[in-house]
């Protein structure tokens, strides 16, 4: 869900954006929703699952 919102947010951003400034948006926005995803994906995941890799 989380990948998702960032992706649509990161779509919506460059439909709305052109240019210079629609590289200077959407690579921070997609960069974000990755590190968000990233970071929620390790926090959740069982210690099982993490012994076995």
């Amino acid at each position: 869900m989380i990948m998702f919102c960032g992706a649509g947010l990161t779509g919506l951003i460059a439909c709305l954006t052109s240019g210079g400034l629609r590289v200077l948006t959407v690579g921070p926005t997609a960069s974000v929703a990755m590190t968000v995803w990233t970071y929620f994906d390790r926090r959740t995941r069982s210690r099982a699952a993490a012994q076995w890799g």
